[in-house]
């Protein structure tokens, strides 16, 4: 069961769900959010 765990495929995705996190934190929810409509 082990092989079909793919910590490779599943390591970017957390990266990037603990940077947004630490960006909400670092700069706040309403700022954040302006950027991600901004990139929108």
């Amino acid at each position: 069961m082990s092989t079909d765990f793919s910590p490779t495929a599943l390591g970017p995705a957390v990266t990037a769900d603990a940077l947004s996190i630490q960006t909400k934190k670092a700069i706040g929810v309403r700022e954040f959010r302006s950027l991600v409509f901004c990139q929108q």
